[in-house]
C-alpha cells in the first residue's frame, strides 16, 4: 500500500492529471442501488483508481459488465490483477481516448473542472437514456435529474451526495 501511496504522489507531482481520491466505501451500496444495473449493464468508470467500487458494483449485478478508465500506471495494474476473473476490463486511457458508446451507466467521482467536457461526450456517443452518475460534483450548467444525498449521519460535517443524470 505504502509503494501506491508513493506511487500516486509522485505521478500526480509531475502530472496534469486529477489526484487518486477513491469513492468512500460506506457509499457502495447506495451508488448501486441508485445506478439501478441489471444482467444487461454496461457500466463505465471514469477514473476508476484501483476499481474498487467498480468491482463492488459488479459483483452484485449478475451479467453486468463493467469497463475502468484510468491513467493512472500504477493503479491501472492494481486494478487489472484484482479483476483478473471478474467480467470487468480495465483501460490506461485518458476518458476521451475510449469510446462511450457501449455504457449503459457512467460513474464518476471526478473534478468538477472535467465534468462539463465528460458530460458533452457521453451526450455525443451514449444511447438515450444512459445513465450519467457524479459523486459530489454536479455538471456546470446542467440541471440533474436527481440529487441523492448518501450521508448516512444527519450530523455529518461534509455531506456526499451524487447526481443523477438521464443523457
Amino acid at each position: 500500500m505504502l509503494v501506491i501511496i508513493t506511487a500516486t504522489i509522485v505521478y500526480f507531482l509531475f502530472s496534469k492529471n486529477a489526484p487518486f481520491v477513491r469513492t468512500k466505501k460506506n457509499t457502495f451500496e447506495r451508488l448501486t442501488t441508485t445506478l439501478q444495473l441489471d444482467e444487461r449493464s454496461i457500466l463505465y468508470e471514469i477514473g476508476s483508481g484501483d476499481a474498487s467500487f467498480l468491482k463492488y458494483a459488479i459483483t452484485r449485478t449478475p451479467g453486468a459488465h463493467g469497463v475502468g478508465i484510468e491513467v493512472h500506471p500504477v493503479l491501472t495494474i492494481l486494478a487489472k490483477f484484482t479483476t483478473i476473473f471478474k467480467p470487468i476490463r480495465i483501460f490506461r486511457n485518458n476518458y476521451n481516448e475510449v469510446s462511450f458508446a457501449p455504457a449503459t451507466h457512467l460513474y464518476m467521482y471526478m473534478l468538477p473542472s472535467m465534468l462539463p467536457d465528460i458530460y458533452a461526450k457521453a451526450q455525443k456517443e451514449c444511447k438515450r437514456g444512459t445513465i450519467f452518475l457524479s459523486l459530489d460534483f454536479e455538471v456546470f450548467g446542467v440541471v440533474p435529474d436527481d440529487t441523492i444525498s448518501l450521508t448516512a449521519n444527519p450530523r455529518q460535517v461534509f455531506s456526499t451526495v451524487a447526481y443523477l443524470y438521464r443523457l
